[in-house]
């Protein structure tokens, strides 16, 4: 029926871009790659793909998902129909994702909550917050902030809140801390939440009313993705991948 989909469910994966930044090389498994013929990139830019070949692991690879590595990485090639920005991530999908599914326009901000912001999440799970950041705004009410709750003994939380006129979602990332460790979110973070370092790629609606967002959260070491959607009060995680940096 009209304004209703079902379960989340989803079969696309993770790229990156070449150094021409005309191809992408898949970060996940992908069944049937031939059907999927969508890009969706940065800010939401949508460009048609094509997959090329299976490329197998190179002998001079040195283990790192970049555009420097990107002729010695195992996985699926596809051709994009235009050019990204060399390391660019962005995420494959098959027809029918787009068809069900409006991408957002949204604002992106780095400005600290406000006190009526910072209220509403401490009420609604019940804990102080030690740090609030907004990360975008949607030419509605809609607004996603990065919260980083006050630690309780040992357990540290950082979420991402959904905050419109339907109410608030929340995706958790809890951590332990420990006097005697320096990485509780991400390597060598000092056990502080960075927000510069987790980014939104691009955001959407469903036509019964989930929101989805496509997340990067880059550290010292690698890059962690994510897409999330809405299930009720909470995030359901669709797809994730990962994708390593380090430096030799």
């Amino acid at each position: 029926p009209p304004g209703v989909d079902g379960p989340p469910t989803f079969g696309g994966s993770f790229a990156f871009a070449n150094e021409r930044g005309d191809e992408l090389l898949a970060l996940n498994e992908l069944s049937e790659p031939s059907r999927f013929v969508r890009a969706v990139c940065d800010g939401g830019r949508t460009l048609r793909v094509k997959w090329r070949s299976k490329q197998e692991r190179g002998a001079q690879d040195s283990g790192r998902q970049t555009a420097r590595n990107f002729r010695n990485t195992a996985g699926d090639i596809f051709r994009l129909d235009g050019r990204v920005t060399e390391d660019e991530v962005c995420l494959i999908v098959d027809a029918g994702f787009l068809a069900t599914r409006n991408l957002l326009a949204l604002r992106r901000d780095e400005s600290p909550c406000d006190t009526a912001t910072r209220e509403r999440l401490a009420s609604a799970r019940g804990r102080e917050v030690s740090a609030c950041w907004l990360k975008a705004v949607d030419r509605g009410d809609g607004r996603l902030v990065l919260v980083e709750f006050a630690r309780q003994g040992t357990d540290l939380l950082a979420s991402l809140g959904l905050l419109g006129p339907e109410g608030l979602a929340f995706h958790d990332y809890p951590a332990r801390w420990d006097e005697t460790q320096t990485s509780c979110w991400r390597v060598d973070d000092g056990c502080r939440l960075n927000p510069q370092a987790l980014s939104m790629l691009f955001a959407y609606r469903t036509a019964a009313g989930r929101h989805g967002l496509t997340l990067a959260w880059g550290g010292p070491e690698g890059e962690n993705l994510e897409l999330i959607e809405t299930d009720g009060a909470t995030f359901r995680t669709l797809l994730d991948g990962y994708r390593y940096w380090a430096p030799p």
